[in-house]
């Protein structure tokens, strides 16, 4: 079974693109690519569509390495914040389990270790 293809104009290009998520995304997609050479095109004193496509395919790609790097990091400190947190409750339900086993006149079942 063949992709659905979009129809989408980049960097003055029309072509079709297989569709990322749904048509709408793909068209989004597009757009921004579309923006991104512009933009280069716009800085650059010549004009070069080939070079122009890479350089915002790079851009791109160097922006999703930021991005994961940044995912990474936060990943790392959240499993760290809730390590943290995970031996602070265990510890302070410690605390209460050996009270409770110290106080004789506390009524209910007793732990037994």
């Amino acid at each position: 079974m063949k992709p659905h293809l979009v129809e989408v104009t980049v960097g003055r290009m029309r072509m079709k693109t297989p569709v990322i998520v749904d048509e709408a995304t793909t068209l989004r997609v597009a757009e921004q690519v579309d923006a991104r050479i512009e933009e280069i095109e716009r800085r650059s004193d010549r004009m070069d569509s080939l070079e122009f496509a890479l350089l915002a395919a790079m851009s791109f790609a160097a922006e999703l390495e930021l991005s994961k790097r940044a995912v990474g990091e936060e990943r790392a400190q959240l499993a760290e914040s809730t390590a943290e947190a995970s031996k602070e409750f265990f510890v302070e339900l410690d605390k209460i389990a050996q009270a409770l086993e110290r106080d004789p006149r506390t009524k209910g079942p007793r732990l037994r270790r």
